[in-house]
């Protein structure tokens, strides 16, 4: 029988509602089969698995953080903001985590007033 025909085999719904369920290898919540429960795609691998940020403060142009993972190392991205929130720069960096790191020389903008950052 063809797709969207409402078959037992057929993914479900008419339509096709959960195109991705359907293909070999694809990650869904809850589904049963032959596939693996938990994959790793290529992209990721190496990867820290949970990274947070624990302490960041921004003052006279450079930024003091400490980020919490199991890995050595991780990549972060942080958004150099003015007054009004808009973002002036993005700044993309690699830092030890489990200690305190300082960031120097990030921007010589006296426009930034905050930062946000984000572990990649």
């Amino acid at each position: 029988q063809g797709p969207g025909t409402g078959s037992p085999g057929s993914g479900g719904g008419g339509g096709g509602s959960t195109p991705d369920a359907a293909k070999p290898g694809s990650q869904v919540a809850g589904a049963t089969g032959t596939a693996p429960t938990a994959r790793v795609s290529p992209a990721r691998s190496g990867k820290a698995a949970k990274a947070r940020v624990l302490y960041a403060k921004y003052r006279k142009g450079s930024l003091t953080i400490k980020v919490s993972s199991k890995a050595k190392k991780v990549k972060i991205r942080i958004a150099l903001r003015n007054r009004k929130g808009k973002t002036v720069k993005t700044v993309t960096r690699t830092i030890r985590t489990n200690r305190q790191v300082t960031l120097k020389r990030l921007t010589k903008s006296k426009a930034v007033k905050s930062v946000r950052i984000r572990v990649l």
